[in-house]
């Protein structure tokens, strides 16, 4: 099978998606001793030793399994006492679901939320990823510029954010 036959088994939304923006300027400066890299996360500073050492514990003691799918039970019941207690709001732990980062919190909510050809909303610029996941599951970014001004201000028309907006909007992100 070439790359090509195996690219047009791939259903349209995935065919569309480009190379991540992010993803292309770390390629590039990836092996450059002077630049900081910040555009993924990652550091220029080694793992801290107590980090490194409770990893190997907790792999020596066994702890090698998945966890649950919603994450711990006493990190979601922590979850909802900090609720309660900052903002005096009641929420059953079963409501949270801790995720691994940014990204995968944003695929899990428009996994649930897109529908093939619903629209998002969005001001531009913005963190490219958001627009990456919308068309990944299959959605349609409806970008707005920001208004900038001369000396460097930024504003956004919000009766031409909310004239984006049409039958197939689903959500507007700000």
């Amino acid at each position: 099978m070439t790359q090509k036959t195996i690219d047009q088994s791939l259903p349209p939304h995935i065919q569309r998606l480009a190379n991540n923006q992010i993803v292309k300027i770390a390629d590039l400066a990836r092996d450059d001793p002077n630049v900081i890299k910040l555009w993924i996360g990652e550091s220029d500073l080694r793992t801290p030793d107590f980090i490194t050492d409770a990893t190997v514990e907790a792999l020596r003691d066994g702890y090698t399994r998945y966890t649950y799918s919603l994450g711990l039970p006493p990190l979601r019941e922590a979850l909802a006492r900090y609720h309660k207690r900052h903002w005096d709001v009641d929420v059953d732990p079963n409501r949270f679901s801790p995720t691994v980062g940014g990204m995968n919190a944003m695929m899990q909510v428009f996994q649930s939320l897109f529908s093939p050809g619903d629209e998002l909303v969005i001001p531009v610029p913005t963190w490219p990823n958001i627009m990456e996941v919308t068309n990944i599951v299959g959605g349609t970014v409806v970008p707005v510029a920001y208004d900038i001004d001369g000396d460097g201000n930024v504003t956004l028309d919000l009766d031409r954010l909310f004239g984006a907006v049409t039958a197939k909007t689903k959500a507007i992100a700000i």
